[in-house]
């Protein structure tokens, strides 16, 4: 009888395993980040004057919410005004210059060379004005700010194009998956998944994947592919728990395979790279 019992349970596994088809999922760590993020730069080569401040008083870090048009910096505009006077006067003394050649019989290459310094000059006017114009920072758009803490700089010089602040718009956060070389083959465009963070590993929170990036990554000896992940219409905009730079895992659904073929799949692939001829 024990062994009958044990035949039958035996049958009835290898029927279990080879007929159960559960979905089967690649898993893969993730984490947040901000799709639609802008960097705030500096406008020209100066020094920082001043910087924005919370209705608190504290001076605004990563992490603090901004609306559109809200100060994030003031730089510094003595040196610009100052600048932009001198080219005035270069100016208005060539455009005199030029005048005087024109009315004086011969010297109409004189008046031509003064008026190109007159054009010169007056670019450096309109140059100076633009700079004027962007000296003081604001925020593109409603937003949380990335990166970017400027309450040890005020005072100090920083150069054209220097990255002082990096904001992402609030409430449109995108997953980037990680997947595996050997996982990224099961993973397609517009296939659905849930992920949980590792704040929260209680919840799950579905999404799609939306594009497969084809450049793979090599860290650590082995190498990753990008995939980025759109939360679905289920799951909660905007969730307050959320912030870019947050991790956790990712489970892309594939489709429903066997017990068997899961457990033993990687290790047939393994051997069929090992003794191919």
């Amino acid at each position: 009888m024990l062994t009958k019992i044990i035949v039958v349970l035996a049958i009835a596994l290898v029927l279990f395993v080879s007929l159960f088809r559960p979905m089967y999922h690649v898993s893969a760590p993730f984490e947040f980040a901000a799709p639609d993020k802008i960097a705030v730069s500096a406008p020209f080569e100066g020094k920082i004057q001043d910087i924005g401040h919370k209705s608190t008083g504290e001076p605004l870090r990563p992490g603090d919410y901004v609306k559109k048009g809200e100060v994030l910096a003031v730089m510094n505009v003595f040196e610009i005004q100052k600048n932009q006077l001198d080219a005035m006067k270069e100016r208005d003394a060539a455009q005199k210059e030029a005048d005087k050649y024109l009315n004086t019989p011969g010297k109409v290459s004189d008046a031509y060379i003064a008026l190109a310094k007159r054009d010169a000059s007056q670019a450096k006017v309109d140059l100076y004005a633009y700079q004027l114009k962007n000296a003081t920072l604001v925020a593109p758009f409603d937003g949380m700010i990335l990166k970017g803490d400027l309450s040890q700089k005020v005072g100090q010089n920083v150069p054209l194009g220097e990255s002082l602040f990096e904001i992402g718009q609030s409430g449109n956060l995108r997953a980037e998956l990680k997947v595996a070389e050997r996982d990224i083959q099961d993973v397609r465009v517009g296939a659905v998944g849930n992920l949980a963070t590792d704040a929260l590993p209680q919840d799950k929170f579905p999404f799609k994947v939306t594009r497969i990036i084809p450049l793979p990554e090599a860290k650590e000896g082995s190498n990753s592919f990008t995939v980025y992940g759109e939360m679905t219409a289920d799951s909660p905009a905007g969730n307050s728990g959320w912030r870019p730079g947050m991790a956790g895992e990712a489970r892309v659904d594939v489709a429903k395979r066997s017990l068997a073929w899961v457990w033993t799949h990687r290790l047939i692939d393994f051997l069929r790279l090992k003794l191919w001829m």
